[in-house]
């Protein structure tokens, strides 16, 4: 536990402090831009592996998307840390050290080969008298270890050294930072999953000096008198650091060649800290597990006394260690992929083309179209513009259509400085006694819809014409109503679309109100929702492009002139449910 809360500290402090974390200046002048490896890369081996070459050499001439995978170095390391077993003795702890060798199958997969030798103590603080089924501590190894018939008690202890080769698959959990450069990131977390084997040899601290049993009589606890304080430091003064017995299950000369070997699976996380484009810290903590109840020699209950029962858990070790890394060889652009950002080539590639074309993509007077493309430099703030940046004046009366308050004065008509008719000053609401263009509207049948972007009920400005057309017939015909009808697609609930075809009909309504002074009491508004489609038969759950002309027309607002006694609201209440549609 200790190597955790370390593990967990140290991490901590890296984290929260500026130099860790990628904390950079705000200075712009200080920032040097670091050249993504792609760029004009054909061919550099030391780079662009020799296989990848010709991906490369088409995706610098544009002839194919995506860039090779750069190559990556290998890295090689060192660590020591602390060393602990998980079992059926209490750990005292231990140090080991180590060597790896890393390298990347992409950004955020690596592989390492790991080997490590470590040392580590345990020592029990209650005595155990089940010893009977342990050949080595009930005297029939041949020494003089029969604890067994001295009241059966035995502090159980351990020396432990272990070797271990694993090889891992690393995944780099936040090598990918979409918004900082790999060098400012600093910090890498990552875990990890791996197999491989160890060997080991354990030993007992079972005699003293003259090859005599140890009695452990008077430190036992049987009267429960005693703290774990005052056990340790009895039994420190007893024993001495010998460790002279093979545990059991070893053979009595556990030599290096002939320790007991098992198979491994561990797992790991960690973090690592970017010092330069070659260097890295790690601070990383293994846990591996082995199918072996020996590696602290003790695999028996305590209880029953007769006949111990094996103890029902594998042990296990766990490795927390400092690291360091260098990565050898290759091109000094080049570093390992679980650090490299695989956005940096994106975002510098945009940066370049932004500053190069960044007269063309001005926009002097802010209408909305680039200078090189603007036939009307100066437009004033606020201007509706076409496509070319000329500021729009739909009825050529000279006043721009963003000044002007009558956008529609009929050809011919001489108008003030603000757009209004100057022979008599009159606004279109007056327009029934200048016999308007000589249509004859109070016959018409058929008048032009107003369409709807989805899920939207502001008005189009290409809609604004069709509007002007039911003006001029509700002017030229001031004895007509006019029945306005608002509908959506088929698409939500019904609820939801009665009131968004509600929406588009008063929104409507409103514009005509408000611009041709046209009463409101002339119109007899409804809202059909879904139910009045143009073209039926359209799927409600699909928002599929192959759709979405036809249900285009279907969100709509139709006009039409009321029958003979037909009467209606012009100002129905908003119907009850979700709130439905946005305005813009």
């Amino acid at each position: 536990m200790r190597n955790i809360y370390l593990f967990i500290l140290i991490g901590s402090l890296l984290g929260t402090s500026d130099w860790a974390s990628g904390q950079t200046t705000n200075d712009s002048s200080l920032y040097k831009p670091v050249l993504p490896v792609y760029r004009d890369i054909v061919g550099d081996t030391t780079v662009i592996s020799k296989n990848k070459l010709p991906q490369q050499k088409e995706f610098v001439e544009g002839t194919y998307l995506y860039p090779p995978k750069p190559r990556d170095k290998w890295e090689v390391g060192a660590h020591i840390g602390g060393f602990t077993i998980g079992g059926d003795v209490k750990t005292i702890g231990g140090m080991g050290f180590g060597v790896a060798v890393r390298k990347s199958f992409g950004y955020a997969l690596s592989t390492q080969l790991h080997y490590f030798h470590g040392t580590t103590y345990g020592l029990n603080f209650q005595p155990h008298s089940g010893l009977l089924n342990n050949k080595v501590l009930n005297g029939f190894s041949g020494q003089n270890l029969n604890y067994a018939d001295n009241e059966g008690l035995f502090f159980y202890n351990y020396r432990n050294v272990t070797d271990e080769l694993t090889a891992n698959l690393i995944l780099t959990i936040n090598n990918i930072g979409f918004h900082k450069r790999a060098l400012d990131r600093k910090l890498n977390f990552y875990v990890g999953v791996g197999a491989g084997g160890m060997v080991y040899a354990s030993w007992y601290n079972a005699l003293d000096a003259n090859g005599n049993r140890y009695d452990f009589r008077p430190i036992s606890n049987t009267q429960n008198i005693k703290d774990k304080k005052e056990i340790r430091s009895e039994l420190r003064a007893l024993l001495d650091d010998s460790y002279e017995t093979p545990v059991e299950g070893q053979p009595e000369d556990p030599s290096f060649l002939n320790r007991s070997f098992k198979p491994v699976f561990n797992g790991m996380f960690g973090v690592g800290y970017h010092v330069t484009k070659n260097v890295s810290l790690s601070l990383t903590t293994r846990f591996t597990a082995s199918k072996d109840d020996l590696i602290d020699g003790m695999r028996w209950q305590e209880h029953p006394y007769i006949d111990p029962a094996l103890s029902g858990d594998f042990d296990s070790y766990q490795y927390t260690a400092l690291g360091v890394g260098y990565a050898l060889g290759g091109n000094k652009r080049v570093e390992q992929l679980y650090w490299q950002n695989p956005l940096e080539f994106t975002y510098d590639a945009l940066n370049t083309l932004i500053k190069k074309n960044v007269d063309d993509l001005m926009d002097t007077d802010d209408d909305g179209v680039l200078d090189k493309l603007d036939r009307e430099s100066g437009s004033p703030k606020g201007a509706v513009v076409d496509t070319h940046g000329v500021t729009q004046d739909q009825d050529g009366d000279g006043i721009p259509d963003f000044l002007d308050k009558e956008r529609l004065t009929p050809p011919g008509a001489k108008t003030d400085s603000n757009g209004v008719m100057k022979d008599k000053i009159v606004y279109m609401s007056d327009l029934p006694k200048l016999n308007v263009g000589g249509a004859n509207y109070c016959n018409t049948t058929t008048f032009p819809s107003v369409h709807f972007e989805l899920d939207k009920y502001f008005i189009q400005p290409e809609f604004y014409s069709h509007l002007h057309i039911i003006a001029m017939a509700m002017i030229s015909c001031p004895d007509k109503k006019m029945v306005a009808v608002g509908n959506a697609d088929v698409r939500e609930s019904n609820a939801y679309n009665d009131i968004l075809s509600w929406e588009r009909v008063n929104k409507v309504v409103d514009y005509l109100v408000t611009t041709y002074g046209v009463d409101r009491n002339r119109f007899v508004i409804n809202f059909k929702g879904e139910s009045n489609p143009k073209i039926p038969g359209l799927p409600d759950n699909s928002w599929s492009p192959v759709y979405e002309s036809r249900q285009y027309v279907n969100r709509r607002v139709d006009f039409r002139w009321a029958k003979d006694g037909e009467t209606g609201s012009s100002n129905p209440p908003k119907p009850k449910g979700p709130k439905a549609g946005k305005e813009y």
